[in-house]
Parts: structure tokens; C-alpha cells; sequence
């Protein structure tokens, strides 16, 4: 069954697309205020960057990097949005482009030609395009794949809804100092790239329900609504250390995927014996096979920017270029832009694929503070999201007894619980004591005279 799993908690708002049991998409979001991609916002310039043309600028809450041709002082309030989400150190990118993603178009309010989606041949679309381009000779927008399968009145009051947001952004701009002027909501942000059919959606949050609800509606999508008070993703297996995993293992296939500052590398290995795979032909079937996993992979940890394949070497020219058309294939079913460039004499394949937000991994992991920077720990927000889920877990299947319950945790997260304890404690009307774990990283809740075995 297609499944969509929304939980909501004090510290991460996570989605999950299941297809048969198995996991191929992830979105996390933080609960407290970040930057995310297609946020609007006043902000006021604070820093020139000499050489670069480049400005740092005040949003508010946060910072934000606006390379511009534009030339601005000090003081200055533009309009912008935001392009890429901060990554580490570097902060968010910031656009004057701005750009307004409906369902069916993608409205440019400062630009003046309708144009098609890479993905949407235009003439297939032929008489649409021509429509809008008669209609509306002075606006700028994109037609969007999801336009394929509507009709014209439905694109024509996508694209006036989308020119109201905008007049909303301009009179919100004169009367505000600084700050988020504009952003969608995270189910509405996360729709705008997802067209899969949904049989069932869950949910531990009545709001959210109903606005998935809203938005399939329109689609004329009527799946079956769950609404739980639970802890669904722990309830049904979702477990989003996997996706910190280096080693996948499809059988006699094996691929090891290595992230560094520059790139992504995923190597391709075989379990078949090595004189085997000096065949081309042997090689081939392996490489081939591994296009599917290796594109699941990335979208499922969101990998973007450059990414190496280290395929197995192939002689054959001929295979080269069929092992390319196979992955542009596989890659048709993504929903960010990516760009596929030749093999190398190596039996390298570079991909590039639009950057826009962090991955899964750097959403959750941080630099661990006892290695010197050669590891990584889960952030805060996991940790506390994941005590919550234990806890709500014991509540569900055991009795509360009058002693306290104990909340076993890596002794490396002791500051980040201690300082939480009095909020768990006021939130679930419940005594907690901590307990600290030394040599590993589960989270437990127990009371005392369970057997911990």
C-alpha cells in the first residue's frame, strides 16, 4: 500500500512515503523558526563583500548571503527569497529572482515569457502555452508537468492565485521593518514536488490531516484518512539511523556512498568472483542493476549537488553509453532537476543535482564534540524528538506505576536532556529520572522494576 506518514512533535515535523513497506522519501523540518527554500523575506543589508558583489544580509531571526549585480550600501531593504538553505557554515543563498510555485504553473513576477518545464515536451502542451501567451503576453511563468493533466481554466486561476500572493508579498514589503513576509506551509512545500498516488495517510496531528486533505482534494485524490496519537514512525518501523548507513547491501550487489565537502562518491561493488566481472557483459548487468538502487538512494537522502558513481570499469564504448541511458532513465522519476554527464576512462558517471536544502543526515547530524571532527553525532532535536517517542511508546503499552520512570540516554547528550527534563516532565504529568549510558546511543524508558533485559 502507498502510505504517507506525518508525525509532529515539540522539536521535528517528519514525513515519510512508503510504497509496499518500503521507505522512498523522507522530509524533516525543524520545529523552530530556519530558513527553508522558497521563503520571502525584507531584509536589510548589513555587510558588502568586497570583490565578490556580493552582500551579507539581515532577515530577522537569521542571515542570509545575496550575491547581486545590483549595487546596494549599507541600510539598503531589498526583497528577496530564499534560493538554498544553509549547509554547515555557509549560510543561506538569497534570490531577487523571486518565484511562485502553484500546482500547475510556476508564476515569475518580474519576468515576461511563458515557458515549459524541462520535462514536459511543448508540444505536448502546444495550445496551452499559446493560450497563456495571448492572455497574458506580460507575465512570466513555467508551465509545470503536473499541467499535463488539467485543463486550461484550472492553470488560468493557479496563475491568478499566484499573482494575488504576490500583491499580498508587495503590500506586506511597504509595511513591514524586516523579516519573513511570505512561505508556504511544510505540507504545501513538500506537495509542490510530490504527484505519487497516496492510498492512506496517518497522522498524530488533526491540522495536518486536514490540510493534506485540502490539497489531494484538488487532485481529485481521496485516500484513506488515519488519524493517531502515537508515535508512528517507532510504530511502524521508520528508523532514520538507516539513512545514516555507508553500506547497502541489494543481494550480490553492494554500494558504499562516502559524503565529503566537495561531493558525494557512491562506489559500486559485486559480490560475484573478479575474473567474472572482467566481462563487459557481466560488468554491464551489474552496473545496470545498480542504476535503480543508487537513484533511490539519493532521493531518499535528498544527496544534491556533485555526485561520483565509481561504476564497475567496462571496456565497450557501446555499454558506456547504454549504462547512461539507463540512469538518465531512472532519474526521470525524480523530482528535483538533475543533470547526468558522460563516463570517464574510469568508469566514473558525474551527476549534478539541484541543491536547494540539506540532505536527510545533515538535517539530523552534527560534528561530534569528542572525536576532533573526524565523526558525527544526531543533533538535538533527534535526540529530544526521540525521547519523546519512547516515552509516548511506554505510555501506550505498559502502566504507569507511582515510581518514577527512568530515561536512559548517551551521557554525551546529558547537558541537552537535563536542560529539557523539566519541559518532558510538565508536558506528560509524569516523574522522570535519567539514567546515562557510556558506551552507546539508544534511548530507553523504563521503570525500575522492569527487567531492563
Amino acid at each position: 500500500m502507498k502510505k504517507l506518514i506525518v508525525e509532529k512533535s515539540d522539536y521535528l515535523l517528519k514525513l515519510a512515503y512508503m510504497d509496499a513497506g518500503v521507505l522512498k522519501r523522507v522530509e524533516l523540518l525543524k520545529t523552530q523558526h530556519s530558513l527553508r527554500v522558497g521563503q520571502v523575506y525584507k531584509g536589510i543589508v548589513r555587510k558588502k563583500v568586497a570583490g565578490l558583489n556580493a552582500y551579507f544580509v539581515d532577515l530577522g531571526k537569521e542571515q542570509g548571503f545575496l550575491q547581486s549585480r545590483n549595487r546596494y550600501n549599507l541600510g539598503d531593504t531589498v526583497l528577496l527569497q530564499v534560493k538554498t538553505e544553509a549547509v554547515g557554515e555557509k549560510q543561506a543563498k538569497m534570490t531577487e529572482k523571486l518565484s511562485l510555485s502553484g500546482d500547475y504553473i510556476v508564476y515569475l513576477p518580474f519576468e515576461n515569457k511563458v515557458s515549459v518545464s524541462n520535462k514536459l515536451p511543448e508540444e505536448v502542451v502546444g495550445t496551452i502555452t499559446e493560450k497563456l501567451r495571448s492572455r497574458y503576453p506580460k507575465e512570466g511563468l513555467i508551465l509545470r508537468t503536473a499541467a499535463l493533466n488539467t485543463d486550461f481554466e484550472s492553470i488560468e486561476k493557479d496563475l491568478l492565485k499566484q499573482k494575488a500572493i504576490f500583491y499580498g508579498i508587495k503590500e506586506n514589503y511597504e509595511a513591514s521593518q524586516k523579516g519573513l513576509l511570505y512561505e508556504k506551509t511544510f505540507i504545501e512545500h513538500f506537495f509542490s514536488s510530490f504527484f505519487e498516488d497516496v492510498r492512506e495517510v496517518s497522522s498524530n496531528d488533526k491540522e495536518l490531516l486536514k490540510q493534506i486533505k485540502e490539497i489531494l482534494s484538488k487532485r481529485m485524490e481521496y485516500p484513506r484518512y488515519v488519524f493517531e496519537e502515537a508515535p508512528l514512525f517507532r510504530t511502524l518501523g521508520i528508523d532514520l539511523k538507516k539513512l545514516s548507513q555507508k553500506h547497502y547491501k541489494f543481494g550480490e550487489l553492494s554500494l558504499v556512498i562516502e559524503k565529503t565537502e566537495a561531493f558525494t562518491a557512491i562506489d559500486v561493488n559485486s559480490g560475484y568472483r573478479k575474473g567474472h566481472l572482467y566481462m563487459d557483459d557481466t560488468a554491464f548487468e551489474v552496473n545496470s542493476s545498480s542504476c535503480k538502487h543508487i537513484v533511490d538512494l539519493i532521493i531518499l537522502k535528498n544527496i544534491s549537488g556533485v555526485i561520483l558513481v565509481d561504476f564497475i570499469d567496462m571496456k565497450s564504448q557501446a555499454y558506456k553509453e547504454n549504462l547512461l541511458e539507463v540512469l538518465k532513465r531512472e532519474f526521470l522519476r525524480d523530482h528535483k532537476k538533475v543533470s547526468v554527464l558522460n563516463i570517464t576512462s574510469l568508469g566514473i558517471v558525474q551527476i549534478i543535482r539541484k541543491r536547494d536544502s540539506s540532505d536527510v543526515m545533515e538535517e539530523l547530524l552534527c560534528d561530534c564534540p569528542y572525536c576532533f571532527g573526524s565523526g558525527k553525532i544526531p543533533k538535538k532535536e533527534w535526540f529530544l524528538d526521540s525521547i519523546r517517542s519512547e516515552i509516548e511508546h511506554y505510555f501506550l503499552h505498559y502502566r504507569v506505576k507511582e515510581a518514577p520512570l527512568i530515561i536512559e540516554v548517551p551521557y554525551v547528550i546529558k547537558q541537552t536532556v537535563e536542560a529539557s527534563l523539566e519541559v518532558l516532565e510538565t508536558k506528560y504529568n509524569c516523574k522522570f529520572l535519567l539514567e546515562f549510558n557510556y558506551s552507546g546511543w539508544d534511548i530507553r524508558v523504563y521503570q525500575r522494576k522492569e527487567d531492563k533485559s
